[in-house]
């Protein structure tokens, strides 16, 4: 039995490996810069679907990771005394604003009979901006 289990998991290994031999939808094209965040996810599965879907919420942890820690930077409250309203706003504008992402880089492929899908995502920082400053001036609800 646990033969087996270790022949499974060299098994999948050899599966994400050859997943990962050169990565599409990576590089320096698909890199953030000063006007454009950008992320890469990568997922492997027997279905086509699921691959397609978990490397998308890969990119898009990646791609939050990015933004939360521009916007925490860039709207830091501007007094001194803390107010839970605007932290509020500003934790659901982060929450919010991926739903703005543009796929710039989409491709799958078999490999060993798993689907290995890959994608690429992207937000300008001028619409992180505007996003964050429109949900920062609705009324407190």
């Amino acid at each position: 039995m646990r033969i087996k289990n270790i022949l499974s998991l060299i098994f999948a290994l050899s599966i994400l490996y050859s997943c990962q031999n050169k990565l599409p939808c990576t590089g320096k094209e698909y890199s953030s810069n000063s006007d454009v965040f950008i992320a890469s996810g990568n997922s492997l599965s027997s279905n086509e679907q699921m691959a397609a879907d978990k490397a998308l919420f890969d990119a898009k942890t990646r791609l939050s990771v990015q933004v939360n820690d521009y916007v925490d930077e860039k709207f830091k409250h501007p007094t001194l005394a803390p107010d839970p309203a605007y932290f509020k706003k500003l934790e659901n504008s982060k929450k919010s604003v991926l739903q703005n992402i543009e796929i710039i880089c989409e491709k799958s492929e078999i490999k060993r009979e798993k689907f290995c899908s890959y994608i690429a995502i992207s937000i300008s920082k001028k619409q992180v901006e505007e996003h964050v400053k429109e949900v920062l001036k609705q009324k407190h609800e």
